[in-house]
């Protein structure tokens, strides 16, 4: 847990945010893909219910091992089309892997505006801190 996060110390978000990192789970892919300990911090229990938050990690989990799996053929597709195009495929962001991982993205981006601002809760983008982190107020 994190104090303040990003707002100047005089300020009072300061005193009342709380950035709360979620550890990764290496044992759900490996190093396949990023997924998240599925462990509810109690310190969430004023703002999320514990159902709610193993819901979110589910999916995000799902969707993370999804869009990492070498095994599918998208990826197989993406690789070929990668080599043959001498990686632009890759580079203008037309590979599975990116365009679900935008997806997902605009998931959390949607959650934050229709659940989480109802609490003040907000999930922030995985890309931006390449953790799962979710900040209260």
């Amino acid at each position: 847990v994190e104090r303040g996060g990003r707002f100047p110390p005089s300020s009072p978000l300061y005193e009342s945010t709380r950035i709360i990192r979620i550890p990764r789970d290496w044992m759900a892919a490996g190093d396949l893909a990023p997924t998240f300990a599925n462990v509810y911090p109690q310190i969430l229990e004023d703002f999320m219910t514990e159902d709610e938050f193993r819901r979110i990690l589910t999916h995000i989990n799902d969707e993370v091992m999804e869009a990492f799996n070498p095994l599918r053929w998208r990826s197989w597709f993406d690789a070929i089309l990668g080599l043959f195009t001498f990686w632009i495929w890759d580079d203008l962001g037309f590979t599975g892997i990116k365009r679900q991982l935008r997806t997902l993205e605009a998931w959390l981006d949607s959650w934050n505006k229709n659940i989480g601002a109802k609490d003040g809760v907000q999930l922030i983008s995985l890309r931006r801190t390449a953790y799962m982190t979710v900040r209260t107020h």
